[in-house]
């Protein structure tokens, strides 16, 4: 029997899809789309929080449809709540996270109260009516949770956050109406650092102030105009892996990234060439550093990533084109080197690899893929002989031992 030399060829699914759009930037660049203006399943009426379960799923806040709207970190809807024959009632949701049982917290606006909701889109718990004092709200926007599960809401008609314990009973508050240090006018969005510092985003002075996790004041940055690094209605606050702080700017219609000493570094989404952001709200960012914006004047969600991810990968193709299989390598390893279960990458060093000969090398490449990223559904498994043949289909869970044991 001719014998044949397989090896794990994965293919990048989304790269077909008409919803996958790159555009030039300096830093970062735009790799999909999804969403449009309308009240039916998948499309939006100014969407506003953004936030992630811990298996990237993203939870859009649908304001005017008044629902909640979950999709896969690559746009594909997954459930909408509350479903249509549902009890459950949410009005102006704004702001959201998810506890560590991955139910949902969210703030509704116009209801002046954050309502619990259970994964399977059950209420469990409600905090607040309308007016100023603990436990009430007028106008709440943003939400941060940390890893006690306590929860910040920025109370913004009343100028102040309030905290609240898991099981939303009512701890402090801090802030007020003003123009010093630890006042606000407007505040909107909310986010905690690695060591629990508290980020408010101070929307109508146009700047982010910082207080401990206990509500004093530390500092504060950023300036108002229409300039490269200022702001024009800070909305919404997120941090990558390394600490690097993101802000929604509402009005100038970018996002402002600020390395974790506080200081500018560049803005993406109104650069030229860019596909333009209008009104940015709600930005949440994966643990792969893939930037998630709700793009609310366009009804849309944008994803970003590092521009030099696309970069190298298209010189790796480039190389793999011209058959310089050392070169596409060294392009691959530059992708793999920032975000390690790319697929784009992991395809191109193994399909190198194998063509320069290195089986073990191509095999071992699919492997750390298959291993550390199992359930992704963009993964399908095919076996190739050595000729570049296509033997057969493998479940995304076969392992290559199984799939040689049935080609042989």
């Amino acid at each position: 029997m001719k014998k044949y030399i397989a090896f794990l060829l994965i293919i990048l699914l989304f790269s077909l899809t008409s919803n996958n759009i790159f555009a030039a930037n300096t830093n970062y660049i735009l790799i999909l789309t999804f969403g449009e203006y309308g009240n039916r399943e998948g499309e939006f009426n100014y969407p506003v929080g953004i936030t992630q379960d811990k298996s990237g799923n993203l939870y859009i806040t649908d304001w005017e449809n008044d629902r909640i709207q979950v999709f896969s970190s690559e746009g594909r809807l997954l459930k909408v709540i509350p479903e249509g024959d549902s009890e459950l009632k949410i009005d102006g949701p704004v702001g959201i996270v998810l506890d560590q049982n991955e139910n949902i917290i969210v703030v509704e606006q116009f209801n002046n109260r954050v309502q619990k909701i259970s994964p399977d889109g059950k209420s469990l718990n409600i905090v607040g009516k309308e007016g100023n004092g603990p436990g009430e709200f007028l106008n709440p926007r943003g939400i941060a949770i940390d890893k006690n599960d306590n929860i910040y809401v920025v109370d913004t008609g009343n100028n102040r956050v309030q905290i609240f314990s898991s099981d939303f009973r009512f701890k402090k508050q801090f802030g007020r109406e003003g123009m010093g240090d630890g006042e606000f006018y407007y505040p909107r969005g909310i986010a905690l650092d690695k060591e629990g510092n508290i980020y408010v985003a101070d929307t109508f002075h146009n700047q982010v102030q910082v207080f401990n996790n206990e509500g004093r004041f530390l500092r504060k940055f950023g300036e108002g105009g229409d300039d490269v690094g200022q702001f024009n209605g800070t909305r919404y606050i997120a941090f990558d892996s390394k600490g690097n702080i993101y802000v929604t700017d509402y009005k100038n219609g970018k996002v402002v990234k600020f390395n974790k000493e506080e200081q500018f570094e560049l803005e993406f989404g109104n650069n030229p060439g860019d596909v333009k952001l209008s009104f940015p709200e709600g930005i949440a960012i994966d643990d792969r550093d893939y930037i998630y914006v709700v793009d609310a004047g366009n009804n849309r969600i944008v994803k970003f990533c590092l521009s030099k991810i696309v970069i190298h990968n298209n010189l790796g193709k480039k190389y793999l084109d011209e058959h310089k299989w050392g070169e596409a390598i060294s392009e691959f390893k530059q992708v793999i080197s920032i975000d390690p279960l790319n697929i784009t990458a992991r395809e191109g060093i193994a399909l190198a690899f194998y063509e320069n000969g290195e089986w073990e090398n191509a095999i071992e490449a699919y492997n750390y893929l298959k291993e550390n990223d199992p359930d992704n559904p963009q993964i399908k498994i095919k076996i190739i002989d050595s000729q570049f043949n296509l033997a057969m289909h493998y479940e995304n869970r076969s392992s290559f031992k199984e799939a040689c044991r049935v080609y042989k």
